[in-house]
């Protein structure tokens, strides 16, 4: 309850900071930024007013043990590569790219959207979309276009999307606001595109396996979750990244630019199922959810 009530008050939030740091970019005078600063910590007094001031102690207690158990995991699992055989993300913890190639896309092309919004005085808080958003959204679309290429059907297709969708109650992985800001700057779904692929032809893992110019380097899961294609590069570096060609970018990217990937997973009659956002509610809780995904996974290895 406390993560959704103040949700509003984050995304303010996150985007005050995201225009402070366009500042410093574009070296904004200190009147400016202490201004925008002083806009971005009342939020933050707010959203630890709420916490501090309209929890109970158990409450609180509950959000920090949810909080330090997600962090615990997340560490523990990168720590494996990371902190022990490729602490520069060069080879075998490129396996955390997955989904950044299109991810980290979009994200740049959106920061430029949001400081193109700070100017024109529009309230971007709510399309604003923070790092692993942008992957999470990118981990759908990697879903898609293996699907489209034959590599994920079935229960691996549904267990993949569910993963996130499980997740998305609350929007935070919905297009639908982004693509009302590109309305608001009169972006087309064309410049959209170009923009995020324009960062695409840029990406950090080309030249790891074989690559024609109309394409780039990406990773694409077969069968089930975590199961990834491998390239048929004999000399490729890492056996996981492959080549992905810019027309099945681009078509996945389109068709989220009509929000159709907007979708949360939800269970009904005992059967897990992706429903789009209009047929979905917030009330009620994913507990059983996610325990169907939990066993739908378990299924599949």
């Amino acid at each position: 309850r406390f993560l959704h009530q103040t949700r509003e008050l984050k995304a303010k939030a996150l985007a005050l900071g995201e225009e402070l740091s366009g500042m410093r970019m574009e070296r904004a005078s200190y009147g400016q930024m202490a201004n925008v600063a002083k806009h971005r910590e009342r939020r933050l007094k707010e959203i630890r007013q709420v916490f501090h001031g309209q929890l109970s102690k158990e409450a609180r207690e509950s959000v920090i043990q949810f909080l330090t158990v997600i962090n615990t995991e997340i560490i523990a699992a990168k720590a494996m590569f990371l902190a022990y055989s490729d602490p520069f993300e060069k080879y075998r913890a490129l396996l955390f790219e997955y989904a950044h190639t299109l991810g980290h896309g979009v994200e740049a092309f959106m920061n430029g959207l949001y400081r193109r919004a700070s100017l024109c005085g529009l309230d971007y808080s709510e399309a604003f979309r923070l790092h692993g958003q942008c992957v999470g959204m990118a981990v759908l679309w990697a879903g898609e276009m293996s699907k489209s290429q034959g590599l994920l059907d079935g229960d691996g297709f549904l267990a993949h999307q569910a993963l996130l969708y499980t997740f998305n109650r609350f929007g935070g992985y919905d297009f639908a606001p982004l693509r009302r800001l590109c309305d608001q700057l009169e972006v087309s779904k064309d410049e959209f595109c170009e923009g995020v692929l324009q960062v695409v032809r840029r990406d950090n893992k080309r030249g790891y396996c074989k690559c024609r110019e109309d394409s780039s380097v990406d990773q694409l899961v077969r069968q089930r979750p975590g199961c990834l294609l491998r390239s048929s590069d004999p000399e490729a570096e890492l056996r996981y990244l492959v080549e992905v060609t810019e027309d099945s970018q681009r078509a996945v990217l389109e068709r989220a630019f009509d929000c159709e990937f907007d979708k949360v997973a939800m269970l009904k009659e005992n059967q897990l199922h992706l429903v789009s956002r209009e047929q979905s509610s917030t009330e009620g809780d994913q507990t059983q959810t996610a325990s169907a995904l939990r066993g739908l996974i378990a299924s599949l290895y």
